[in-house]
C-alpha cells in the first residue's frame, strides 16, 4: 500500500472512531511521540498541548 494512501486510511479511521465517540480507537492509532494542540485562551479549559496518548486521551474524555 501506497504511504500515502495508508495515513489517508488512518485519518479516515480516526475521524470515524471520533464521531462515535470511541476514545481507545483513537488513541491506539496515536504515535508514542504524537503532539496534540488545542488553541484557545484561558476561558477554554482545555487548550493546551497535549504530549503524547495518555495525555491526548485526557484531552479526549473531555
Amino acid at each position: 500500500m501506497d504511504v500515502l494512501v495508508h495515513h489517508i486510511e488512518d485519518v479516515k479511521n480516526m475521524y470515524q472512531c471520533f464521531s462515535k465517540g470511541d476514545i481507545p480507537g483513537i488513541i491506539k492509532r496515536l504515535d508514542k511521540d504524537c503532539i496534540w494542540e488545542v488553541m484557545g485562551g484561558k476561558e477554554i479549559p482545555y487548550a493546551g498541548i497535549y504530549h503524547g496518548p495518555m495525555t491526548s486521551k485526557t484531552f479526549l474524555r473531555n
